[in-house]
């Protein structure tokens, strides 16, 4: 007696399963939507409120823009070399910019110069033109004078600072010169000394 042929997925029926479930699951969205339809009435509204009150709470940032440009001079003869080092200058020069210490004696020069004006925290930014020597400072504060003259103050800072730096290791070289020359000096002194001895000493006859 033939076995009945086994049956396979009816692909019409899941079609049909499918899109029930899916009408079934609209009708309760929509159900719900209608009788509960406060509930996201009043999250937008109070969203949209507090939205409202922190933008009128938040003081208004300024922004203060100046530019930078660097003068380098570097002895070298392969041009990957002089890429490396340059691009080692220019994040030097860069952290130097935004370090404690340069903002630091920006923002006492202001406070010297301007001491009506209460001392306010300043974000300051740095950026490198690509392929040159021109930095771009980017200073944003809640005080629209006092930003403005930190940034004057820190350009001009940081020129002193890097001849301060540069002048003490002009100093420190100048230094180890004159002891370098003191010393040799002394050997001089030391050794005219025993040839004056030497010939105190012996008899030299020059022809």
């Amino acid at each position: 007696m033939p076995e009945p042929a086994e049956q396979g997925p009816n692909p019409a029926h899941e079609r049909y399963a499918w899109r029930a479930r899916f009408i079934s699951r609209l009708n309760r969205f929509k159900n719900l939507l209608t009788s509960k339809w406060w509930i996201p009435l009043i999250t937008i509204v109070v969203g949209l409120g507090v939205e409202g009150i922190l933008w009128r709470l938040e003081k208004p940032l300024y922004l203060s823009a100046g530019r930078m440009i660097m003068g380098i001079k570097i002895a070298v003869t392969e041009a990957s070399v002089y890429s490396e080092e340059l691009s080692n200058f220019l994040g030097t020069q860069q952290a130097l910019m935004q370090s404690t210490t340069v903002q630091g004696r920006a923002h006492n020069r202001v406070t010297a110069a301007k001491p009506d004006l209460p001392p306010q925290h300043v974000t300051l930014k740095v950026l490198i033109i690509p392929k040159t020597t021109i930095f771009v400072l980017q200073a944003t504060g809640e005080d629209r004078e006092y930003t403005q003259a930190f940034l004057d103050a820190l350009m001009v800072e940081f020129v002193n600072y890097k001849n301060e730096m540069r002048a003490r290791t002009s100093g420190q070289t100048l230094q180890g010169l004159t002891e370098e020359v003191i010393r040799i000096e002394k050997d001089l002194n030391a050794a005219e000394a025993e040839l004056a001895a030497f010939r105190g000493t012996n008899s030299v006859v020059l022809s």
